[in-house]
């Protein structure tokens, strides 16, 4: 008996919610095809950046509270990353499985008669099946932002509000969230649920004042976005507008507009549905989030501040509340007495025609958006050349920007096996024997502004081999490795050299101003006084002139 009731329970839940569990299955199939059988990485550089930080984080325990890295996409994601990067990609699908879950219930609340229309423009778009395969933040924030608006709809505020003071702690743009909330709840008169806006701030700050000197503020006077420059920039001031199409595709697009023109036109009409609390949560956090959105991020590019590279990639974050906006226009057509077979039949067109859109035409996914970029691909040719000319890599110090060179060699890049590029820089530098370099074109020279030509020219090095391929524009992007003579070079095998690191240790040790500063680092890396010792003392022999040797 009690098996037959809940069969039949289980029967009439699945029928009840037909659309939104065939959505649920649909998504978790393609992404899970897309992740396990194609390599791409999404980004190959913020999503591997990000990856690293979160696999390191439980070795170096500092970059929990990394400002960059975002500290609450770093304690979710740490567990994951621990199973290679196909991990951090199944992190961020669930993060898209329970926004869309979210949306759905979001939907019902707002009464939308096409409840299960946002998940499926949400898991079905351009940027998802972009961005979802990655190491980024955006899903997780698209997550958060998601769930309280989904609180605040239910009447649970002040766990809406304790949600929304983490975000900046994801994403820095939810600050522009934590504004809308204070906002919405000024409006609202909630005066009492205001102070838990702090929550974010304060844990975060106590918890990492340990490794930022005890500076409670450290989440205030550590944010890592200058805020006058600009790295990569500037740009048109419409940049984000005239590319909305390439984000989401030009169906979901048309919808979201007349979806905006018909909450500004027709409110009273959606008044009729919503209670008025309800409906300043639709104006001032999903309409107001997606216009924050769009004016911070026009503004940073157009200006060339917070080093904004125009990112299409950045406003995944509102996606969610895009998606509720694209379905108001057939919640509209609901009120309109057309038969209900004319209805169906145009939703369902709209819905087949973003679909193919997905998979052809201007607006389509290409094959590169599942595949490594060409720069990747040289990468990985390089590191199958390095492994075969030098097979001992993995006990050399290596000098690289590239962070896809740290997955492919799994190294850990907050150890002291790796160093950046810009250190062969220093002319009076002295490596350990046997150090190699690896330049590549995009983070190399680019970023760290090495020319390739300034390292050929260079007597300190031998030029080693050289990867190269043309991508998709017809261009060449190279690797070059490169390994330092052994002139320039400090051997840690030979006696006299160990007796100056000892020399140089004991000195640390009787330091009363430094010692304390190596215990402190000692505590940080998880590594003995005395391992710590010796990588100081590597540190400064190092960097004294090649003529005192």
């Amino acid at each position: 008996m009690y098996i037959r009731c809940s069969i039949e329970s289980l029967y009439s839940f699945i029928k009840k919610h037909t659309h939104i569990l065939a959505i649920l299955s649909c998504t978790l199939l393609t992404y899970a095809i897309r992740i396990f059988i194609f390599d791409g990485t999404g980004d190959d550089g913020d999503s591997l950046t990000h990856f690293l930080i979160a696999k390191n984080a439980s070795t170096h325990t500092e970059l929990f509270f990394d400002h960059w890295g975002k500290p609450v996409y770093t304690f979710l994601a740490f567990p994951f990353a621990h199973f290679g990067f196909k991990g951090i990609q199944c992190f961020n699908l669930l993060n898209l499985v329970f926004s869309q879950s979210l949306l759905y219930l979001i939907a019902k609340n707002l009464r939308f008669k096409f409840n299960w229309l946002p998940s499926l423009f949400l898991g079905f778009c351009l940027m998802s099946f972009k961005i979802v395969p990655s190491g980024l933040t955006e899903p997780l924030f698209a997550n958060f932002l998601t769930f309280a608006i989904l609180a605040y709809l239910s009447g649970w505020s002040i766990i809406a509000t304790i949600f929304i003071s983490f975000m900046p702690f994801i994403r820095s743009e939810g600050l522009i969230i934590l504004i809308l909330a204070l906002s919405y709840l000024l409006i609202i008169k909630r005066w009492h649920v205001i102070p838990f806006l702090t929550i974010g701030h304060l844990v975060l700050g106590l918890l990492g004042m340990k490794y930022f000197d005890g500076d409670f503020l450290w989440t205030l006077h550590n944010v890592p976005y200058p805020v006058n420059e600009g790295f990569y920039g500037s740009g048109d001031a419409l940049h984000f507008i005239s590319l909305t199409p390439n984000m989401i595709g030009p169906t979901i697009t048309v919808l979201f507009i007349v979806g905006l023109l018909l909450v500004m036109i027709g409110h009273n009409i959606i008044l009729q549905k919503l209670s008025s609390l309800k409906f300043w949560i639709l104006i001032i956090l999903v309409i107001g989030s997606i216009i924050g959105f769009y004016f911070f991020h026009s503004i940073a590019w157009a200006t060339g501040r917070f080093n904004s590279l125009g990112l299409t990639r950045v406003m995944f974050g509102i996606l969610p509340m895009i998606s509720i906006i694209a379905v108001i226009p057939f919640e509209f057509l609901e009120e309109v007495q057309f038969k209900l077979n004319f209805k169906s039949t145009l939703i369902y067109s709209l819905i087949s025609l973003h679909l193919f859109m997905l998979y052809s035409g201007e607006y389509s996914l290409k094959w590169n958006d599942y595949h490594l970029k060409t720069s990747q691909n040289i990468l990985v040719e390089t590191v199958k050349k390095l492994k075969k000319f030098e097979p001992d890599y993995s006990q050399r110090l290596l000098l690289y920007d590239a962070p896809f060179i740290s997955v492919l060699l799994n190294i850990d890049p907050y150890g002291n096996g790796y160093e950046r590029c810009t250190s062969i820089l220093d002319k009076s530098r002295v490596f350990p024997l046997n150090t190699i370099i690896i330049w590549d074109q995009y983070y190399s020279g680019i970023h760290s502004k090495i020319n390739l030509d300034s390292l050929v020219n260079d007597n300190r090095l031998v030029f080693l081999f050289e990867t190269n391929q043309y991508n998709e524009m017809g261009q060449k992007e190279k690797c070059a490795v490169f390994k330092i003579k052994p002139e320039y070079t400090l051997d840690y095998s030979l006696p006299e050299i160990h007796k100056k690191l000892e020399a140089i240790k004991e000195d640390l040790v009787r330091d009363i101003t430094f010692f304390p500063k190596v215990e402190k680092q000692a505590y940080k890396l998880g590594i003995s006084i005395d391992s710590c010792l010796n990588l100081n003392a590597k540190y400064f022999l190092e960097r004294k002139k090649k003529e005192t040797f």
